[in-house]
């Protein structure tokens, strides 16, 4: 049993991984210099930023929903901290969250909004969201669901579960 969960795990995070690189602008070709600077002009000159998002490249936009508030200094606060470091370590990317929502009809009602809103990666993080994101799961299947620490599996819904500290 250990085996198909460090399977499964696997291939939440390869599934995350390359929904992420998907969605990563696309190098375009640089038009082709009339004449090389010399050295000591080139060394004056700034280097170039990255080229920003364009239309044609869309962010990814990723909705969390949290069964209490983002401050409890418990669980959906280790929770918001996580996903807020996909922000910060992820260029283009947007997170758009909802706190105490309850299990239930609420639960799916805001993940279907968030959908409509244009998520593509849905992280319902309490155990009591986990069956109303997989009916959900079934409904649009052009959305990436990562529950925290569930047990249902479906061709776009995975579940992840990091190590407690020991």
């Amino acid at each position: 049993m250990k085996k198909t969960t460090i399977i499964k795990l696997l291939g939440a995070l390869t599934l995350v991984s390359l929904l992420i690189v998907s969605c990563t602008p696309v190098a375009t070709p640089a038009e082709p210099a009339e004449e090389p600077a010399p050295a000591e002009e080139a060394a004056e000159q700034p280097a170039a930023e990255a080229p920003a998002p364009t239309a044609e490249v869309p962010c990814l936009k990723i909705g969390a929903i949290y069964v209490g508030s983002v401050n409890d200094a418990g669980f959906n606060q280790a929770l918001h901290k996580s996903i807020m470091q996909i922000k910060e370590n992820i260029p283009c990317v947007e997170i758009v969250e909802a706190e105490n929502v309850p299990e239930g009809p609420d639960a799916t009602r805001v993940m279907q909004t968030m959908i409509d809103e244009g998520a593509k990666l849905i992280i319902p993080t309490s155990f009591g969201h986990m069956e109303p994101a997989f009916e959900l799961a079934k409904t649009n299947p052009d959305v990436i669901f990562e529950h925290a620490g569930g047990y249902l599996v479906g061709d776009n819904f995975a579940n992840f579960f990091g190590k407690p500290p020991e």
